[in-house]
């Protein structure tokens, strides 16, 4: 099973000191940043279908694609982004068994590497350039379910799922109207699965791309 999520607007530029990754198509990413440079800012609205602020995001962030980063514009993608998403999947927090496992089964979209790994390096927008200029993002952890929060919940309610339920079925009550909240306990609900799967404690399937993820007990073994 492969899982994708978007990437966010929001970074946090914290240092991280673990064993990271290339993004697969590296390479084209370059040739698109050389390419992208040259154009004017309207041909890269147009090709982009974008707004003019947006347009002039996409044209900084290509001049400032650099084919040979520093470290410190670097960052883990699964790490660097800071959106609700990922405040639910809360990267930072798992082991080395557990991100190897999502270095596996998780994807992260991106405009400009493609589709990146969790671990996969990836340069900052244009408008974090120095450690010096980072300024860590305040998160709001009203609006943040845990993995956590997520695992306790699970694990309370999994002896009652002996047939295959939507995964979106688990979300906490309450969680599911406001966009925010509601991605923040997908993320760690979906974390939280991924853990309990690997105890042996339930299965996943999904049964297409993009499908619905479906969860149930693991069925006990006699013998």
């Amino acid at each position: 099973m492969l899982t994708v999520i978007s990437p966010a607007k929001r970074l946090d530029w914290a240092a991280r000191d673990m064993t990271t990754t290339a993004p697969d198509f590296q390479k084209d990413a370059i040739s698109l940043a050389r390419t992208a440079r040259n154009l004017t800012l309207g041909k890269l609205k147009g090709l982009m279908s974008l707004s003019d602020d947006l347009a002039r995001l996409n044209r900084d962030r290509f001049n400032a694609f650099e084919e040979a980063p520093a470290p410190d514009s670097t960052r883990p993608a699964a790490l660097a982004f800071a959106g609700d998403t990922y405040m639910g999947l809360e990267a930072a927090t798992l082991d080395a068994e557990e991100m190897a496992w999502a270095q596996d089964h998780l994807r992260i979209l991106s405009g400009l590497y493609g589709v990146m790994k969790p671990l996969d390096l990836m340069q900052a927008y244009a408008r974090i350039r120095t450690k010096d200029e980072f300024r860590p993002y305040a998160f709001d952890r009203t609006n943040v379910f845990t993995l956590e929060q997520a695992l306790d919940r699970m694990r309370n309610l999994i002896g009652f799922a002996g047939e295959w339920t939507d995964l979106m079925s688990w979300l906490p009550e309450g969680w599911e109207a406001d966009p925010s909240r509601r991605r923040s306990a997908t993320a760690s609900t979906f974390a939280a699965s991924l853990e309990l799967a690997k105890e042996g404690k339930i299965d996943i399937r999904q049964l297409d791309t993009f499908a619905p993820i479906h969860i149930r007990k693991k069925a006990d073994r006699d013998g």
